[in-house]
């Protein structure tokens, strides 16, 4: 098609470029920042066998780029090969030891931006960068709690005391899922007792939804969100919260609106997103005993799965499978038919959901 001429005609311009004028490092990193975003982030993202090809494409041009770059990298050449690598391993097409591999490899080239750059400015953004990046990792499924706790335990015996290291380390481990450790656990008591801060208050209800004591998880993610300022860490509260409401009480109505909640505060929340789909799908087999009403919940399921993609490259991967296998239930078009529904519609989906989506087959 014609957006695939022209997507094929800017990567030739990258290429003559390396040719004539050399700094194929530089130039890598751009072509594979242009084709990963003229590809991936669009309205019909490749799917199955020609979504491993394109984010391949992509890796290697951002591996050659920093391979030849170094330490010159450019910030988001970094964010982007972290964030395919994590993509590929989804997928199953890279082993384990590779993420980790590239991960540390990331870490030296941003940990020395950080130690030998005399700019501010951009000593900042690679701050920011360096903790996206153990984001993008520890939620991977490569960083595996063994690994993460052989590596913070040395470095929590030596900063038992400090408030931002424990709230850092916290973070890496709860977002590797990594809640059950006696690192976790060790660590979160001793954060609430230097500092019952929004954050640590976050982190005992963590540890109490793993030893499965409900309520008083539900006690500390109040407290977490009744005191938090910070929006975007006020969003993960609302989000966590809401997906214990989903999954202990399945109380979808009340779990949605916590979800949306955390939308509302980072419009990035591609998680939050995903759990308002999800809570969509669950809510198919209750919401009416009509057949095509119950169908008619998977197109706005979709909507919210196709919203989480468009709103962040953390989430592409997991909402385009999760596209692809519930566009299958969608009402056919016969049924649409009888009730003189036509393509490109609104459809108001009714009961407790009460939202407008589009008419397709």
């Amino acid at each position: 098609n014609e957006k695939d001429k022209y997507i094929d005609e800017l990567m030739k311009v990258y290429d003559q470029r390396i040719k004539y004028f050399g700094e194929s490092g530089y130039v890598n990193g751009r072509k594979a920042t242009a084709w990963l975003k003229h590809k991936i982030n669009t309205d019909n993202p490749p799917e199955d066998e020609a979504l491993v090809t394109t984010l391949k494409k992509g890796y290697d041009w951002l591996s050659k780029s920093i391979e030849e770059q170094g330490n010159k990298t450019e910030l988001p050449v970094l964010v982007l090969l972290m964030q395919t690598t994590r993509s590929l391993f989804k997928l199953e097409q890279l082993p384990k030891e590779t993420v980790v591999m590239n991960y540390e490899n990331i870490n030296n080239v941003l940990n020395s931006l950080i130690e030998t750059n005399e700019d501010a400015e951009l000593v900042k953004d690679a701050q920011d960068v360096k903790q996206y990046v153990e984001d993008i990792f520890g939620t991977s499924g490569a960083a595996d709690c063994e690994a993460l706790v052989n590596i913070f335990t040395p470095q929590f015996n030596e900063n038992s005391n400090d408030i931002e290291f424990i709230k850092n380390m916290l973070r890496r481990l709860g977002k590797a899922n990594c809640e059950e450790t006696a690192l976790f656990s060790q660590a979160t008591e001793k954060l609430y007792k230097l500092d019952p801060s929004p954050e640590a208050a976050f982190n005992m209800a963590r540890r109490y939804l793993k030893r499965d004591e409900i309520e008083k998880a539900k006690e500390y993610y109040k407290q977490a969100i009744d005191q938090e300022t910070d929006n975007n860490r006020l969003a993960d509260y609302y989000f966590e919260y809401a997906m214990l409401i989903f999954a202990k009480d399945h109380a979808l109505s009340e779990a949605r609106n916590l979800a949306r909640k955390a939308v509302e505060l980072n419009a990035e929340h591609c998680q939050a997103l995903m759990l308002i789909g999800d809570i969509y799908v669950a809510s198919s087999r209750s919401i009416s005993d009509d057949a095509f009403e119950k169908s008619t919940v998977f197109w706005i399921a979709v909507d919210y799965f196709e919203k989480a993609r468009k709103a962040n490259q953390d989430c592409s991967v997991d909402a385009t499978q999760k596209i692809a296998t519930y566009r299958k239930y969608f009402p056919n078009k016969e049924e649409a038919f009888f009730r003189s529904l036509q393509e490109g519609n609104t459809y108001k989906v009714g009961g407790w959901i009460n939202e407008s989506t589009r008419v397709r087959f």
